[in-house]
């Protein structure tokens, strides 16, 4: 049985990347025959090039380079030939939809294939999430297509809303694919116990707090994937590291500051303390996150300095065991699912 992971694979963040990898990996290790469908909407190539075009030759230069430098070598998985989306299902008997925001429909990545309009494959959705279009009405070929899918699963609970409320489907809520695979080699810095920084927003507005809490902790501060802000008030920016070296930036730091949802998860993973600076786009599915791990959900604002109590203080030893029960409900969804299938169109 022939099984195609059908995903933002093409994204230019280290969230996507990771994503995919790890659902990727964890399905090969299942002994499944898996690929990553190597499909991208014109307009995925589109929003990825206007976030690096800039009128700045420097940036421009970064921005590019940062491009092909992520696409070249942070694909740990296995693709497909490109294919159009009318072509998808004559290469797979099941096609996962997912993970991430393929239900955004408001993206202006999203295409209606995403919500398996079109393919006549057995689908499955994984961990899929509809971002910030949780009031949306969904159309007809989307309703129509989600209702024929036996086996759904969401990554938060807005997703969960918008299926209930067009289709009338009870989905469950699983895990991020991250959660189901830990990567083994990985590459450590040279540096130990920094606050680290990943965010998609440049947080000038709170570099003062940042910097003055750096002194007070006498920590250096480290920002990975600065490819476009350059924070030249930083100890290190690191531009475009592998994604190898991007997981170990987690693994040695000694807290994170974040606005990104995989941000968060990596601190989780990496049982680090963490602060998530407010990003309206992102809250929805860090409080998912939050609410099935029993952390107790803030965000800094910056109405005031940075301390050591504005960040995440949660009980490792329950997170630990609620991620182990959720590991298992969320492996057990997909692999039951799969199991469902004989690998016939």
């Amino acid at each position: 049985m022939k099984i195609g992971m059908l995903t933002w694979h093409h994204a230019m963040n280290y969230g996507a990347k990771a994503h995919t990898s790890a659902l990727y990996h964890f399905l090969s290790n299942q002994g499944y025959d898996v690929e990553v469908v190597n499909f991208t909407p014109i307009n995925g190539y589109l929003t990825d090039l206007r976030a690096v075009i800039s009128k700045n030759p420097i940036k421009l230069f970064r921005g590019l380079r940062h491009y092909f430098f992520v696409q070249k070598h942070n694909a740990e998985y296995q693709k497909g030939r490109r294919v159009s989306a009318r072509k998808i299902s004559g290469n797979y008997d099941v096609i996962i939809l997912g993970s991430d925001e393929v239900f955004n429909v408001l993206s202006p990545c999203f295409d209606k294939v995403y919500m398996g309009v079109g393919l006549t494959c057995k689908l499955i959705t994984y961990a899929v999430s509809c971002g910030q279009s949780c009031d949306v009405i969904l159309d007809g070929d989307c309703i129509s297509s989600i209702n024929r899918i036996e086996d759904i699963s969401v990554r938060d609970a807005s997703t969960y809303n918008l299926l209930k409320k067009n289709t009338g489907k009870i989905s469950q809520v699983v895990l991020d694919p991250t959660f189901l695979w830990d990567k083994k080699e990985i590459v450590l810095p040279p540096y130990r116990d920094y606050i680290l920084i990943y965010a998609f927003s440049p947080l000038d507005d709170i570099k003062w707090q940042i910097i003055d809490y750096a002194k007070t902790t006498v920590r250096r501060v480290i920002r990975i994937c600065d490819y476009f802000h350059d924070c030249k008030w930083v100890d290190h920016s690191i531009g475009s590291p592998t994604l190898d070296e991007w997981y170990g930036y987690f693994a040695n730091a000694a807290v994170v500051i974040t606005d990104s949802y995989h941000g968060v998860v990596f601190a989780i993973k990496n049982r680090k303390r963490f602060v998530v600076y407010k990003k309206d786009d992102k809250e929805n599915k860090i409080v998912g996150l939050y609410e099935k791990l029993g952390i107790q959900r803030h965000c800094y604002d910056g109405s005031h300095l940075l301390e050591d109590s504005d960040f995440e203080d949660y009980s490792l030893e329950k997170v630990d065991v609620m991620l182990e029960i959720a590991r298992d409900e969320s492996a057990r969804f997909l692999t039951e699912a799969i199991s469902k299938f004989d690998g016939s169109c």
